[in-house]
């Protein structure tokens, strides 16, 4: 496989794991009195890290776990997920058609990741690994477009 191929499978790994927070947090957000617009769109400001997309996404949830359904819609994110999992050393948690993923496997995925895509020195916040968290950031708010186009319309 190709380095370009390996890296559109990584963003859509990463992604996924994200997806599953971040659907849930549309999902809950509002149940707090919380606006998911907003809550989605911290998120997304804030994916360098894995702590500060996990704390925005706790924030909102009051929760350390999140899902991802298998489905014909998102089946290579799920399948991405899966194996960027794998290959960060968390064994995959699956049940009735859903990937568990805790806060604890979201941060070792960003591990792995940093080695692969930092600048090579430790510092995962070098160009490569803005340019790979602006190509998982664009991916994850395509799954959105309903905040997408409010943004661009309003």
């Amino acid at each position: 496989m190709g380095k370009l191929a390996e890296r559109f499978r990584d963003v859509a790994g990463l992604a996924g794991i994200l997806y599953a927070w971040a659907y849930y947090v549309k999902q809950e957000a509002s149940k707090k009195g919380l606006d998911p617009k907003r809550e989605i769109t911290k998120l997304l400001e804030n994916l360098e890290s894995p702590y500060f997309a996990s704390y925005v996404a706790s924030y909102a949830l009051n929760a350390i776990q999140a899902s991802l359904y298998r489905n014909p819609q998102q089946a290579f994110l799920y399948e991405e997920a899966l194996r960027l999992l794998q290959e960060a050393g968390v064994p995959p948690r699956e049940e009735e058609g859903r990937l568990l993923v805790s806060q604890d496997e979201l941060w070792k995925a960003y591990s792995y990741l940093a080695e692969k895509y930092g600048n090579g020195d430790g510092e995962a916040a070098g160009k490569s690994w803005k340019d790979f968290i602006y190509e998982v950031r664009l991916a994850l708010a395509s799954r959105f477009p309903e905040y997408i186009r409010a943004e661009r319309e309003g």
